[in-house]
């Protein structure tokens, strides 16, 4: 099974510029977050217990 051009394009520049690539394409491919590219989160408010005054 082959992945299209497109993908084969964008795998081939990332490996070109990532070190440890192959651990990263395989986390970019399985849709993990890569670790060492922190996207801003919005912060997560903590839910309210509805017996708070």
């Amino acid at each position: 099974m082959s992945a299209t051009p497109i993908f084969d394009e964008l795998a081939a520049m990332y490996l070109a510029e990532m070190p440890d690539s192959r651990e990263r394409l395989a986390a970019m491919a399985a849709g993990l977050p890569l670790p060492s590219i922190p996207l801003p989160s919005p912060p997560i408010p903590e839910p309210v217990p509805s017996s708070a005054p």
